[in-house]
């Protein structure tokens, strides 16, 4: 039998059997995509990064600092990099 590769395997996984951290990932780099490689408007993307910071407090309330820390940085990183 041939294994379907980890990408295919995470993609079709049941919300309940997936890893929140896989899906933190993904939803991180969905919106590192908008901030360079879109023309999605600023204020669009700040609700994507509150939806995300609100998804973070529900599903690793322990760590919240380090979405801070990590993310908001990645972001505004980005920003200054590819937006004026």
């Amino acid at each position: 039998m041939v294994r379907p590769s980890r990408t295919l395997d995470l993609l079709f996984r049941k919300p309940a059997e997936r890893d929140p951290a896989d899906d933190l990932k993904r939803q991180a780099d969905r919106i590192c995509f908008l901030i360079v490689a879109s023309d999605y408007p600023d204020v669009d993307i700040d609700i994507e990064i509150g939806n995300l910071r609100k998804w973070c407090g529900k599903h690793f309330p322990e760590r919240r600092d380090l979405f801070e820390i990590i993310y908001v940085n990645r972001f505004q990183r980005l920003r200054d990099q590819f937006r004026s």
